[in-house]
């Protein structure tokens, strides 16, 4: 059992050094074209950026630096993973967002030319005047996309901007990620709600539309739907709309001391489980736990030698809606071997992946095993 665990491990370390590796051009004469989406939000509310594709490109990892001007509290940072296959780091450093990403079937970057890649929550100052523009850019040195050949696509982006205005916002949706029955109440967070504003989610048929108040509106589904990744619209009769894309939003558990990874957000797909291994390449590593399900869960961490030995274990709570990211050392506090790997086992599903940092100080998901 422990050698095909590391075998997989091994598989994903390898695929994760292509990220920083030199790479031959792509061979497509088109490259890859994204764009940054211009969001009209009044101060106070939160504006849900989008990083698209406008053209749909298998993407096999990657990377990039995003800057937010004077949008510093950011609530909530999710991928796009159309084949829910797509693992991620975001490291927020004041006004900018370093994401390094690995889909483990090349199928990020496949869904349709206006489904984002990334989603980044900006919260907009209350003092903000009306008209500000904010602007939201790309470091064109550092976005970096490979192919699933792992050569480099050529690249532009067209940057983006928030700017405040008179309107609507979509804050959060709650449940954002669960997969919800006919009957199901959604409820809707945000500004400028007012009796008549249209609520649509996706092609998803809403049996009753419930306003609560200006900051609140609750949906009724009329059949099933599956919350990740639904498209989320609201209007208002003069003409004014939002977009938004959902997922559970989560805070993070307890700070870790150690750097990059006190700033780190773990970005996973919608994949949860009872039993999951995790590797831990190279020497600056650490661990990422995310709880989306909607009770505390008891988690039991075992950290092994490369040759299977147990070395350690640890119990912990995680509540529901948090997620942990801690340096493997600090979180065992002791010397861990090269080699080592972490077996997670829990009460009830959670999300698990490892980080590793390289010299450079670039954080890197690193995929976990049997899920």
């Amino acid at each position: 059992m422990y050698r095909s665990a590391r075998f997989h491990l091994i598989c994903a370390v390898a695929l994760l050094l292509a990220v920083t590796a030199t790479h031959p051009l792509a061979h497509d004469e088109a490259g890859i074209s994204l764009r940054i989406t211009e969001e009209f939000i009044p101060p106070g509310g939160i504006a849900q950026v989008k990083i698209e594709l406008t053209e749909p490109k298998p993407i096999s990892t990657g990377g990039g630096r995003f800057s937010f001007s004077n949008l510093r509290a950011f609530d909530g940072i999710a991928l796009g993973s159309p084949a829910n296959d797509t693992y991620g780091v975001a490291v927020v450093n004041g006004e900018d967002i370093d994401v390094t990403v690995v889909s483990t079937t090349a199928s990020f970057g496949t869904g349709s030319d206006d489904y984002p890649l990334l989603t980044v929550a900006a919260r907009v100052d209350p003092s903000t005047p009306l008209g500000v523009r904010l602007p939201v850019t790309a470091d064109p040195a550092a976005l970096r996309l490979f192919d699933p050949t792992g050569a480099v696509y050529p690249s532009e982006i067209k940057n983006g901007f928030v700017q405040t205005a008179k309107g609507l916002s979509i804050d959060d949706v709650s449940p954002g990620s669960a997969n919800l029955p006919k009957g199901a109440v959604v409820t809707i967070l945000g500004t400028g709600f007012t009796r008549r504003t249209e609520i649509k989610l996706n092609d998803t048929k809403l049996a009753e539309t419930r306003f609560i108040s200006p900051t609140r509106i609750d949906v009724v589904l009329a059949r099933a739907a599956r919350m990740h990744g639904l498209r989320i619209r609201a209007q208002n009769p003069d003409g004014r709309r939002i977009e938004y894309f959902s997922y559970q939003r989560t805070t993070r558990l307890s700070p870790s001391v150690m750097p990059v990874f006190q700033d780190a957000v773990p970005l996973l797909p919608n994949i949860a489980s009872l039993r999951s291994t995790v590797g831990l390449p190279g020497t600056n590593r650490g661990l990422a736990l995310q709880n989306i399900g909607s009770d505390a869960a008891n988690v039991e961490v075992r950290l092994r030698s490369a040759g299977g030995a147990l070395l350690a274990s640890l119990n912990l709570s995680l509540p529901r809606n948090k997620y942990l990211v801690s340096e493997i050392t600090e979180l065992f506090q002791m010397s861990v071997p090269n080699g080592a790997f972490a077996e997670v086992r829990s009460s009830a599903p959670v999300q698990a992946m490892g980080i590793t940092v390289d010299a450079a100080g670039t954080a890197m998901p690193v995929v976990p095993t049997g899920l």
